[in-house]
This record gives structure tokens, C-alpha cells and sequence, in this order.
């Protein structure tokens, strides 16, 4: 596969898994494959280790250092919209906690060659969540999915997920600047408008593994934002009339 690959992740004291991903990600050998980190001040070093990773392994990597803390969505928005500027064919988005599995990329592009967004899906068929994570966890992420995709009408069926393959050209049409969130709940807007324009998406089964190292950022705050955003987004598709 011959296709220019830009892979996004937003980080933020990740410095004890940043460089096992950086290292798998090196290990698929993708054609001219670029890595661009959104660090949000990482106190613990994340972006200057990425950084250093990189260089020893000979994997291009851009570091985007931002001045705080300004939440994953707003990360994504920044990093996708830097990568969208880039001469490239495909776009990823992935986390830093290895939950997502590179492994799974080369098959999501393969995939992309036939539609214009991949997503990596813990909820169709074959697809798993780590039997190690918090049941709390699990509990509120299936039925946030199926609450969101209900209220919005959306058709995916893992609304929040944040493994996700784009045709550049494709990412381009969606106008992430206008975005409502700017935390977690940047995934359910991003699916909202995939829908609304139409494209062809395709969920491709993975294993979202448990975090081993680190801090989860979750917090019930999260279920707060989503929540104004499913709101926000109800009154807009009323507003523009149905998907």
C-alpha cells in the first residue's frame, strides 16, 4: 500500500505509554507514515519522550505543544485540522493509553480504499472490550452508546469511538472549527456529522483494551458535556430539519 498515512494523537501524561505506540506503530511499516502528537503541557514529559522515541527509532514525528489543558476534542480539532494541511492520502485518529490496537490500522485501511471513514467498533460483531475494564466503565459506555445513537438517530452503532480512518479529501468537508465540544464527547459530534454529510462509513471490529499505565481521564463531567452536546445537537437537526 502506497498511500501517505498522518496518524493524530492527543496526549496528555501518557509518557509511560507513548513510546510502546510509537514503536508498534513504526513496527507496520506503512508508506511514509507521519505521527503528530497534540500535547496539552504534559507536566511528566510526554511530548519531549515522544519526540526523543521517535528520532531513535526513525519515525517522523510532530509535536504540537499546546500552552494548558485543553481537552482531548480540542486536541483532535487542532491535530486533525494540522493534518488535513498535510499532502496525505488517509487520516487517523487514535488514543495514547493503548486501548486502540495499531495492528488493527492496516486492516482499517485497506478497508478506507472502498468507503471514506473506518471506525474502530468495540460493539459490532467480533468486536470486544477488555474483560479487565471497569464494569462502571462498561456499564456507562454501552448505554451511552445506545442513548446517543436513539436520541440522534445516528446509524453507527460505537458512537464514541475515537479509533477512526479518514480520506483526507473526506475529513476536509467536515467542519470541525464549528464543533460544540471540545472534550470527550468530540466523538459523538464527529459521528453526528458524518451522518449529515452523507459518507460512507464502515466499523471494523477491534479489541479496546484496558488501560495498563497511567490515569484514566474519565470523569462524570464527561456524561455531563455529552449530554448538553446530544441536547445541542437535537435542537440543530430539528433546526435543519432531519438527516
Amino acid at each position: 500500500m502506497c498511500n501517505k498515512v498522518v496518524i493524530v494523537v492527543p496526549t496528555y501524561n501518557e509518557v509511560g505509554n507513548i513510546p510502546e505506540l510509537l514503536r508498534r506503530l513504526a513496527d507496520l511499516d506503512l508508506y511514509e507514515l507521519k505521527v503528530v502528537i497534540v500535547d496539552d503541557l504534559s507536566p511528566d514529559g510526554t511530548a519531549y519522550v515522544a519526540k526523543e522515541t521517535g528520532d531513535s527509532i526513525g519515525l517522523e514525528i510532530n509535536v504540537i505543544k499546546r500552552e494548558k489543558k485543553l481537552g482531548m476534542g480540542s486536541a483532535y480539532i487542532c491535530g486533525l485540522g494540522y493534518a488535513c494541511n498535510q499532502a496525505v492520502d488517509y487520516i487517523i485518529q487514535m488514543d495514547a493509553d493503548l486501548s486502540h490496537p495499531p495492528e488493527a490500522i492496516p486492516k482499517m485501511l485497506k478497508i478506507l480504499s472502498e468507503c471514506d471513514v473506518v471506525v474502530g467498533s468495540r460493539y459490532v460483531q467480533d468486536g470486544k472490550v477488555d474483560s479487565d475494564w471497569n464494569l462502571t466503565r462498561k456499564i456507562i459506555s454501552s448505554c451511552g452508546n445506545f442513548i446517543t445513537k436513539r436520541f440522534l438517530g445516528l446509524k453507527p452503532i460505537d458512537i464514541t469511538s475515537g479509533f477512526k480512518a479518514y480520506k483526507s479529501e473526506v475529513l476536509k468537508k467536515i467542519p470541525m472549527q464549528k464543533f460544540y465540544s471540545k472534550g470527550f464527547s468530540f466523538q459523538i459530534e464527529m459521528a453526528y456529522h458524518c451522518q449529515y454529510l452523507n459518507l460512507d462509513v464502515i466499523e471494523y471490529p477491534i479489541l479496546f483494551n484496558d488501560r495498563v499505565r497511567g490515569v484514566s481521564k474519565f470523569n462524570f463531567s464527561i456524561i455531563l458535556e455529552a449530554m448538553k452536546l446530544m441536547v445541542f445537537l437535537r435542537f440543530k437537526k430539528f433546526i435543519q430539519g432531519s438527516l
